[in-house]
């Protein structure tokens, strides 16, 4: 009685399991396919992120043909699609995935199939829906006959979720011979993908038919396992009367016990392995990392010392070049000629605001230029940059119109004039006729600084892309006399780095208008310097004895026709011991040391002057001129009682130091 109810509740116990296995098989082959699917949108991802744009940054990339062509890998799509063979392979065919599209035209790559035209049509009618913007897409599966096998077939939307993966495609579509093969196919050439455009699928084949015959196979195994126990429980009770059949069954059943337990610990024994191994890929990764971020500083810390050995050698010709021209303010020139000096020195000005907002820019990668924040007034920015662009505007017939401020902004001066100057440079290159306005107010407690022309105007999906790398409107041969599409780029980095809002209204066929919003401030109790040509008179100077030591030639030349006609004695030297020497022989005795901070033979500014005030024993007055801006080397120089210049170094500041030292 005990063994037919036992065996009739295995037989219950089994028809249940078969009734609900394959809804519950079914089931997990689509969360399966699901995961699977992911996996795959996060691997390509990783891929690009990792790999691509590294590759991209060193100059090389990605290519269809990639084994013919050093440094280059695979494009996501090829890799993803070896991804998925050596998977399939390795699993033995239990799941298999594929990347498709329906303007693929190669032929095992494309939409082929009832099934995947049935899915992808679904999918168009959900892109339809909302083409311009991100889509909750829905995926689609059914079950169906493969080669005799019942198998899902899972498909999931893959639109172009960034903005990296449209330009790749949209590159790919001006090929030569993806033009050919389209035309070759009916299709029309040149197709403009766009963000979150339906690109392609990823299906994924799950033979659900495999996985029910094993779970059947292993269904019966049970059964036929509970039978059997249940048998030898039958037996041990009827027996129970008998030791020795009492002690087969109870050996019976140790032994089960301990087939178990042996499976059990081999199940222990392979995840242990698989743990091991997952641990030395982890190492293996972390290695990996570890040399990259070791190259990555080594580039960074190369990149720095360039910086500092170009900023030194770039501003010299410009240091130079100002101190001639504030010399020339100092002769008596015919009257017809000072306009022309004047303008060179504004010129100069320029340039010198151009080339510290440059360099300190392309420092930025490098991570070594800190904004220096102070007040200052807005008018004198904008005249600078009327000096500059009015002449070009002019030049291509346009009105160039400046609405200037007497307020004053608090950020740091030559980035903003860096900002302005490459929206105004945009301003003058897209506007073919019309105007182009500077204007500058208040607005919300803020100082609205905007250029505003008549150009052609940007739509409103590229003003979406308008501040991105390289990107340029009416110019799709990618001229370079046109520029390289940076200019805004710039814009937008320096305006992030400032913390700076800018913003963008724009209408095809009638023009653009940018605006920055700059921090205002109370205008300061200094003495705003003119941006006209100043004469110094060198009478407050006269007599002094200056000290110039420069180990540039054309430097202290220059520096000696600038203060002598100011009415100074002036002794240059290399060094230390050749300015100690000749003021010896001279008999003289210092007022002011002039000293460059970075001199050869193995000595600094900061030593010289500290070596001819040990010299003649008392604190001499002092000025520092360097073009390194860094923290380190006004720290360095903080305790040493010293003024200091940077280079290019304007003569009327040169002289107003001067004066307040000897003052």
């Amino acid at each position: 009685m005990f063994c037919s109810i036992m065996v009739l509740t295995g037989c219950a116990i089994y028809a249940i399991t078969a009734i609900f296995q394959n809804r519950i098989i079914e089931e997990d082959a689509i969360r399966s396919a699901d995961i699977v699917a992911t996996e795959v949108q996060v691997s390509r991802t990783t891929f690009t992120e990792k790999v691509v744009d590294k590759l991209k940054k060193e100059g090389f990339g990605i290519s269809l043909d990639f084994e013919r062509h050093l440094g280059y890998v695979p494009i996501p799509a090829q890799y993803l699609r070896f991804v998925g063979s050596d998977i399939h392979k390795q699993s033995e065919g239990l799941f298999n995935f594929n990347l498709l599209s329906k303007w693929n035209l190669h032929a095992n790559q494309g939409v082929r199939d009832d099934f995947e035209k049935w899915a992808w049509t679904q999918f168009e009618q959900q892109d339809q829906k909302n083409p311009n913007g991100p889509i909750n897409w829905i995926p689609r599966w059914r079950f169906e006959d493969v080669n005799g096998v019942k198998t899902l077939r899972y498909m999931r939307a893959d639109p172009a979720a960034e903005n990296a993966c449209v330009e790749c495609h949209n590159e790919q579509e001006k090929k030569p011979e993806i033009q050919a093969q389209r035309i070759a196919a009916g299709v029309t050439p040149d197709k403009e993908w766009k963000r979150h455009q339906l690109l392609g699928a990823i299906e994924v084949q799950i033979p659900v038919g495999r996985i029910e015959m094993l779970a059947t196979a292993q269904n019966h195994i049970l059964l036929m396992l509970m039978l059997v126990s249940l048998c030898a429980l039958g037996i041990a009770a009827f027996f129970s009367v008998r030791d020795l059949q009492k002690q087969r069954s109870v050996a019976t059943f140790f032994e089960s016990e301990r087939d178990l337990i042996q499976q059990k610990n081999q199940m222990i024994e392979q995840k242990n392995a698989l743990i091991e191994q997952k641990n030395k890929e982890l190492e293996q990764t972390n290695r990996a990392l570890e040399l990259a971020s070791r190259v990555q500083e080594e580039q960074r810390s190369e990149l720095t010392r360039f910086l500092a050995v170009a900023s030194h050698d770039l501003r010299q010709p410009m240091h130079t070049l100002n101190i001639y021209l504030g010399a020339l303010t100092g002769y008596n020139l015919p009257e017809e000629a000072l306009p022309a000096l004047e303008n060179a020195c504004n010129c100069a000005r320029i340039m010198d605001n151009m080339f510290l907002a440059l360099l300190n820019l392309s420092r930025l990668d490098a991570q070594v230029v800190k904004p220096y924040i102070e007040a200052f007034p807005i008018a004198p920015v904008l005249k600078r940059l009327s000096i500059e662009f009015a002449p070009q505007a002019q030049a291509k017939g346009l009105a160039f119109q400046v609405v200037s401020s007497q307020a004053w902004a608090e950020s740091d001066v030559a980035l903003v004039e860096q900002i302005l100057s490459n929206l105004i440079a945009n301003a003058v290159r897209y506007t073919e006729k019309g105007r182009i306005t500077i204007s500058c107010c208040e607005r919300d407690g803020k100082l609205r600084v905007a250029v505003k022309d008549t150009g052609i105007g940007i739509s409103a999906q590229q003003q979406k892309m308008v501040f991105d790398e390289f990107f340029q409107l009416g110019n799709p041969a990618r001229d370079v006399t046109r520029g390289l599409g940076l200019g805004l780029a710039i814009v937008k980095r320096l305006s992030d780095l400032l913390g700076i809002p800018i913003s963008v209204e724009s209408t095809v066929g009638e023009g653009s208008t940018f605006a920055i919003l700059l921090n205002r401030t109370m205008p300061r109790s200094v003495e705003i310097q003119s941006s006209r040509l100043q004469f110094i008179s060198p009478g407050t100077l006269s007599g002094k004895t200056i000290i110039v030591a420069d180990d540039e030639k054309s430097i202290r030349n220059a520096m000696r026709v600038l203060l002598e006609q100011w009415g100074c004695t002036v002794v240059t030297a290399r060094s230390s011991a050749e300015a100690i020497t000749m003021l010896i022989d001279l008999n003289l005795s210092p007022d002011v040391l002039v000293c460059d901070y970075q001199l050869g033979a193995n000595e600094t500014g900061v030593e010289v002057i500290e070596k001819l005030r040990s010299e003649f024993n008392r604190d001499i007055s002092a000025i520092l001129i360097t073009g390194d801006t860094a923290p380190e080397l006004v720290q360095a120089t903080e305790s040493g009682d010293l003024m200091i210049l940077h280079k290019p170094l304007q003569a009327d500041v040169l002289y107003n130091a001067l004066v307040q030292l000897l003052s």
